[in-house]
């Protein structure tokens, strides 16, 4: 199970860089308009600063990654109901 890293813990470094990675690899769609690596980073640091996004470190993978607070909101909830 993934756990809830708050962002003031990392570095500044290791936010950006996780906050760089996770915006690389997104596949989202801006529509009509492309936006610049550092809008979507700024936008992307907003979120997590508002907790709409969050930083989790999984144990198995040794790794950390962004995940909307809805999705990890539904997985430990999904955990720790196995009736669910």
């Amino acid at each position: 199970m993934p756990v809830l890293i708050d962002p003031k813990d990392l570095s500044q470094t290791a936010l950006d860089g996780l906050i760089e990675q996770h915006v690389l690899q997104e596949g989202t769609d801006y529509g009509n308009q492309e936006l610049s690596l550092e809008t979507k980073s700024k936008r992307l640091k907003q979120l997590i600063t508002t907790k709409k996004m969050l930083v989790l470190y999984n144990e198995d993978t040794q790794s950390c990654c962004i995940c909307p607070k809805e999705e990890y909101i539904t997985e430990t909830t999904d955990e720790s109901n196995p009736n669910h």
